[in-house]
């Protein structure tokens, strides 16, 4: 009787460790001004994961927020993913990238956002 309990504990640890980040990819915050639709916020999602060294894009207009999980050498950085963005008419503010084991994802505050001025092409 104790065994399957046993083995249920054990299939919780190891999907628990499937969740970690894996080593050597990099977590991508950043704010986003113009997108107000779902269907545009998928759409942008599908065309950055398109990107070389793209893992993992969301894009969530109730927090304006975008969330991106690259590789380590993945060359994407705020202007090439604002050039990428503009045309669809998002801009990009307050650009962050770190170590995806760094510390906690947390949305950014697009109110604290304001202060800094859109990205350049």
């Amino acid at each position: 009787m104790w065994l399957p309990a046993r083995k249920g504990l054990l299939a919780a640890c190891c999907a628990v460790g499937l969740a970690a980040p894996v080593r050597g990819q990099d977590l991508v915050q950043a704010v986003v001004e113009g997108l107000s639709d779902p269907a545009v916020a998928r759409e942008a999602s599908v065309l950055v994961e398109q990107q070389p060294g793209v893992l993992m894009a969301r894009f969530d207009v109730r927090t304006r927020n975008v969330m991106l999980h690259v590789t380590e050498d993945c060359g994407i950085s705020s202007n090439s993913l604002h050039g990428l963005l503009l045309p669809m008419g998002i801009q990009v503010r307050c650009y962050e990238r770190r170590d995806a084991r760094e510390r906690p994802f947390r949305h950014l505050d697009p109110q604290r956002c304001m202060d800094q001025p859109v990205l350049s092409r």
